[in-house]
């Protein structure tokens, strides 16, 4: 089955109705989390799959309800367990599948592992999320536009998106709140006390490209769908 973005419509499908209802338009667009037939819901909100069981509360949670019932007080010290769609014996020993290294909930079938970093990913991890964390995609992309194939695309102490480089060591680094602290934890010591940080526009750059071809594909992806189901 499939659940659709809160974001957006926020319904259930199954795999035929969700093609059948999303073949043109803005719906074209949305994303959907796919879930095992029969999988728990939520107890609090009773939208959402649960992902996570609470062995003092002895609920099965959706992530959200999880997080914020459990953020403060006595139950922030509540064992909480993720839940995970099961592995048949067929999918450990025959097709040697695991869960997905993004959401570790789905089952990772090894026909959807990302062919440039080979993480191991559920089919709507792959399809919607990973473009954006993907240790190797940056690289790839920016190669793919005539651009340094090495192009750093995350800090060099947080992983997040850098903001600033160091003029004279060249490593990228994010801005928290609009201050350089990752930088300055790198260079607290020695000659490098004495780096100074520019700001880093490569990547800007990169980023709207990309987003145009992505954009420009969806709409033709979007354009064949609706000329087949003419």
């Amino acid at each position: 089955a499939l659940a659709e973005d809160a974001a957006k419509c926020a319904d259930d499908y199954c795999a035929d109705c969700w093609a059948a209802t999303h073949a043109r338009g803005a719906r074209a667009r949305h994303a959907w989390t796919g879930y095992a037939a029969n999988a728990s819901v939520c107890a609090l909100c009773e939208a959402d799959v649960a992902r996570r069981r609470c062995d003092e509360c002895g609920d099965d949670l959706c992530v959200a309800c999880s997080l914020r019932i459990h953020a403060r007080g006595k139950r922030a010290r509540h064992a909480v367990v993720a839940l995970r769609e099961p592995l048949s014996d067929f999918q450990l020993n025959a097709l040697n599948a695991s869960h997905c290294q993004a959401c570790d909930y789905a089952v990772a079938d090894p026909a959807h592992g990302c062919t440039l970093c080979g993480a191991r990913l559920c089919e709507s991890c792959l399809l919607f999320d990973h473009d954006a964390v993907c240790a190797k995609r940056g690289g790839a992309r920016a190669a793919s536009m005539g651009l340094d194939p090495d192009l750093p695309t995350k800090c060099a102490v947080c992983g997040r998106r850098p903001e600033i480089r160091c003029a004279q060591c060249g490593e990228v680094y994010c801005l928290w709140m609009g201050q350089p602290r990752c930088f300055r934890q790198r260079h607290v010591k020695g000659k490098r006390a004495d780096h100074e940080y520019v700001p880093y526009t490569l990547l800007e750059g990169l980023e709207r490209r990309v987003a145009a071809e992505d954009a420009a594909e969806a709409d033709r992806v979007a354009a064949r769908r609706a000329e087949q189901q003419r």
